[in-house]
Order: structure tokens, then sequence, then C-alpha cells
């Protein structure tokens, strides 16, 4: 199983990919996320929620709100989750639709769809992750 990572620019208006991890253990995820979070200075996560295509819930959904839990426990930034239906079609299509191989989709795929979950909770959600003084409002 693979973790695709997006991050943010600074005024939290564009995500871009940045990796694809595989996963190593829980421990060595937590570790890793921690050390990203601290490097690049996050100020929120988001956890994609594989929905079925009627919205409900499944065991891997389930999964990814443990994996959540897991994850809020160990960083000190917000975790929210966003449906993530459909961002690995659209990926796939845009990876496509700029030439890129099949290794390249392969490699990349993850964290493409990353972005553009990213970037739909970015448009939904424009003081995601900042802070009272990036809001405005007291610090």
């Amino acid at each position: 199983m693979r973790l695709g990572l997006a991050l943010s620019d600074e005024t939290r208006t564009i995500a871009s990919p940045h990796a694809t991890w595989a996963r190593r253990g829980l421990t060595r995820d937590l570790v890793q996320l921690q050390e990203l979070v601290a490097q690049a200075e996050v100020g929120a996560v988001v956890i994609g929620l594989p929905l079925r295509m009627d919205g409900t819930a499944g065991s891997e959904a389930a999964a990814a709100r443990a994996f959540g839990a897991r994850v809020a426990a160990a960083l000190p930034v917000p975790v929210s989750f966003a449906d993530e239906r459909l961002t690995t079609a659209a990926a796939e299509r845009a990876l496509l639709a700029a030439g890129a191989s099949r290794a390249a989709r392969r490699a990349s795929g993850d964290q493409v769809a990353a972005a553009l979950l990213l970037q739909t909770v970015l448009a939904r959600e424009p003081d995601a992750g900042r802070t009272p003084a990036q809001r405005g409002g007291p610090r």
C-alpha cells in the first residue's frame, strides 16, 4: 500500500504533488509524517476517505478513519478527512493527457491524486490549516 502526499504553498492556494511513500508499518509511517510536518511547516493534514460511489462508508473508509485517528494522536496539527472518490481516476486522466508513461503514472499517480484532493479542500475551505494569526484573528 502507498500514501500519496501533497503540499500547498504558504498562502494555501495551490496544491502540488509531493511524494509517494510505500507504507512501512504504522510506527514508521507516523515518524515519517511527524518529520514532514515539522520540516514543511504543515498546518493541517487531510486524509482521503475512500467512500463507495453511493457515498456510503465501507471497510476501506473505516481503515482510513482508524489511520486518521492514529495520525491525529501523533501530530500537533489538525487532521481532517475528505471524500477521495474519483481522485485516482482524475489523476490518471491528467497524467495520460500529459503523456506520462505507464511507469510514470504508477510512480506519481497517488501523489497527483493527493494534490487533486488537497486542491479541492483548499478551494472549499480556504482557512483550512491556517492559524488564527493567518486568518486575521487574535494571535
